[in-house]
């Protein structure tokens, strides 16, 4: 049986960054990420309740050095060449455990997934825009017969395999991206998706 839930935030931390709007982005960031996430229409009633017992909650923070050491910082604005940490934590509200959650986190255009930044790294797998998931480092093969190490800045998708929620319980998923542009970005919103 499977399941998805959603909540998007990604697409608009990027889009409400454009020039001239960049003290709306920690707004957008706290009114998508206290949203519980709900099952899709078409699925049974059962499975609904199953999946409405899910919340994804997903934070945004600025990775800044200061006096040599790392900090996070709530995002007030991004520019390129800024490093954003995601952090997504998945919360059982039931009383039974959920089991078999695929953990998706969309990579847009304008973001550049920061090599093995994934965590837990034991359950990720990354994906190219069309292609299939794979652990880290992802290859292509070229046509001369040999492969090659797909650069991280086209991945556009980390997906986790949780095998399990515990009642009451929560999984956390982490990644990085650095900002590459503010610009080029896709008019569809992202979504962070669990499938069970």
């Amino acid at each position: 049986m499977k399941f998805s839930i959603r909540a998007s935030c990604m697409g608009n931390l990027l889009r409400a960054a454009t020039p001239g709007r960049l003290h709306a982005v920690a707004i957008l960031v706290l009114a998508c990420c206290a949203a519980p996430v709900h099952a899709q229409p078409h699925l049974g009633a059962a499975l609904q309740a199953q999946s409405s017992a899910v919340e994804a909650v997903l934070t945004q923070m600025l990775v800044t050095f200061e006096n040599g050491s790392e900090v996070l910082k709530p995002i007030n604005g991004i520019k390129p060449g800024d490093l954003i940490e995601y952090r997504v934590v998945y919360i059982n509200r039931s009383t039974q455990p959920v089991r078999d959650v695929q953990a998706t986190l969309p990579i847009p255009q304008g973001l550049e997934y920061q090599a093995r930044s994934a965590q837990p790294s034991q359950t990720v797998e990354a994906a190219v825009r069309g292609g299939s998931f794979g652990r880290e480092p992802l290859m292509r093969n070229l046509a001369n017969g040999k492969t090659q190490a797909i650069p991280t800045s086209e991945y556009r998708s980390l997906r986790w395999s949780i095998p399990q929620i515990p009642a009451s319980g929560r999984v956390e998923v982490q990644a990085r991206a650095r900002v590459s542009s503010v610009t080029s970005l896709p008019s569809s919103e992202p979504a962070i998706a669990a499938t069970r």
